[in-house]
């Protein structure tokens, strides 16, 4: 018979160290020529699981057998074992090949010449191999998870940032590796979760941004492009911080947790966790709330003081009434926090009234913007080794790309496509620190235009005029423009607002477009 020999490792390892195929295929070709047949094709399966993996050389096998020109009338293995190790696989398998006749057969085991029995022997040892391979798989695992617990690396690609390094166990009698910190990689990581912070002037990237960023700047991931996914996965994984979990892929709601493995963090927790947050917050399901389409005036900047929940409307006396109440209050608990119930007309004034005597004063606004030229000041003075090191970066990718140039020019090399790649790398990133540079250059000059006294005086008086109107969509635009949130508590009203936010919309106003009742400042926010 013309035959099909499949061979197939289960490991890694056997099929580097290439210890299992070779024999394989040496017994099935000594078993050929005594029997009679010959071996008319190889399917080589290196580092497949027969149980649970993928196989897609021992499909490929099934197919080309079925087929109608099929080039061989039967398959050989080793041993039944490298078939299959699952009974379903095996079966459903040999289901096609017995309706194309074709036969299966084992280099070392023989079957009964009774079809019947023939059929029980291969569903005895079936059923020991996969009963032999479970075994194996939860040794295996038992294996794994001691080591992690022990703060070795279990194998495997190491996480972004990392590279695996051969150490000493305690008892000296054997190696393991553990994940160290790989300094280029993490320098890309440090960028990754500054980006996601405060981008490049003040305000965070999403990610799709940063991927542009990293690929524009010639940063690329071992060679491959970044894209929003693989930089969502950096900025939610606890590895970054120390904390590297062994076995979240296989969670189960009734299996045991991931087991935490300590690592060298990169970035701190404290970053890690402000990432997190900034994420949820700008996802785009959250990016337009009840709160800010609500005409009520307070809503989207009203938060409880005790547990954070946004205050909203609740109308009572058959909608006669209206009050700020605590969300938390109404959908889970009455007795969840102690914030106060307001009524709606006695919060507004009193929020309005505090807005228009304590912040929007000629003297808080001037005495912001001197708070911002002093900050602005010690950037100056912080960013200044950094300026000097940039100008360094950028002064030796020049010396490079003047030498290559030169060498170009003079026939020394040859511009192939590996030389021009590394020119573009060359030039990206220039281009990439020339950018980082006028950044922090930028952050040395004042972010707003500057105003005087009467720029601030017409603004007072302009958003007061609008706080106290009865426009309450101009005054609600105002609020979100000046503040960024309004904390209740019994007996307190805490409202806070960035200072750049005030000086930006200060800045901004031009007496002119407020008299359309739409002043520039709100754009943003519609």
């Amino acid at each position: 018979m013309k035959l099909a020999a499949y061979i197939r490792v289960s490991t890694e390892r056997q099929a580097i160290t290439n210890d299992s195929l070779p024999a394989q295929l040496k017994h099935i070709k000594s078993w050929a020529k005594e029997s009679g047949n010959s071996i008319v094709k190889i399917y080589e399966e290196p580092g497949a699981s027969g149980y649970s993996g993928s196989r897609p050389i021992f499909n490929k096998m099934i197919e080309d057998a079925i087929a109608e020109d099929a080039e061989f009338d039967g398959i050989v293995v080793y041993s039944f074992s490298r078939f299959s190790r699952n009974e379903l696989t095996r079966h459903t398998a040999e289901a096609k090949l017995e309706h194309a006749n074709v036969k299966i057969f084992s280099a070392t085991e023989t079957l009964p010449e009774d079809a019947d029995t023939a059929n029980l022997f291969k569903n005895i040892i079936g059923s020991v191999n996969e009963h032999q391979s479970r075994q194996n798989s939860r040794i295996v695992a038992d294996r794994l998870n001691d080591t992690a617990r022990k703060g070795f690396h279990t194998g495997g690609p190491p996480p972004y940032g990392y590279k695996s390094q051969e150490t000493t166990t305690e008892e000296g009698s054997a190696t393991k590796k553990v994940l160290v910190i790989d300094s280029e990689e993490a320098d890309i990581v440090r960028l990754i979760y500054k980006l996601a912070l405060k981008g490049e002037s003040g305000i965070a990237w999403g990610v799709k941004a940063i991927a542009t960023k990293l690929n524009q700047s010639g940063r690329l991931r071992k060679g491959t492009l970044w894209t929003a996914d693989s930089v969502h996965k950096i900025l939610r994984d606890t590895t970054y911080y120390g904390e590297h979990l062994f076995g979240k892929k296989r969670i189960r709601k009734d299996g045991p947790p991931p087991i935490v493995v300590k690592v060298p963090a990169i970035v701190t927790r404290e970053a890690y966790e402000a990432v997190k947050s900034g994420l949820s917050s700008r996802s785009p399901k959250k990016t337009e709330t009840k709160g800010l389409r609500s005409p009520a005036i307070l809503t989207g900047l009203l938060k409880c003081a005790r547990c954070g929940c946004n205050l909203v409307i609740q109308k009572g006396k058959g909608g006669r009434y209206e009050y700020y109440k605590c969300r938390n209050r109404i959908k889970c608990d009455i007795a969840i926090c102690n914030c106060p119930i307001i009524p709606r007309g006695l919060l507004e004034k009193e929020v309005l009234s505090t807005i228009a005597s304590e912040i929007l004063t000629d003297e808080r606004i001037s005495a912001v913007w001197d708070e911002l030229r002093d900050e602005l000041k010690r950037v100056k003075d912080s960013d200044h080794g950094e300026i000097i090191k940039l100008g360094r970066k950028i002064a030796a990718i020049d010396s490079k790309l003047a030498k290559l140039y030169d060498d170009i020019a003079s026939n020394k090399l040859e511009l192939e496509d590996t030389l021009t790649l590394h020119l573009n790398n060359l030039r990206a990133q220039r281009q990439s620190h020339n950018k980082a540079l006028s950044a922090l250059k930028a952050k040395h000059s004042l972010p707003v235009k500057r105003f005087g006294k009467k720029q601030i005086g017409q603004f007072i008086k302009a958003v007061k005029e609008a706080l106290l109107g009865d426009n309450p969509e101009a005054t609600k635009a105002y609020l979100q423009a000046i503040l960024t949130d309004i904390r209740v508590g019994p007996g307190s009203l805490c409202i806070r607002g960035g200072k750049l936010k005030l000086l930006t919309a200060v800045s901004q106003f031009k007496k002119s477009l407020c008299d359309s009742g739409v002043p520039r400042l709100i754009i943003e926010w519609r």
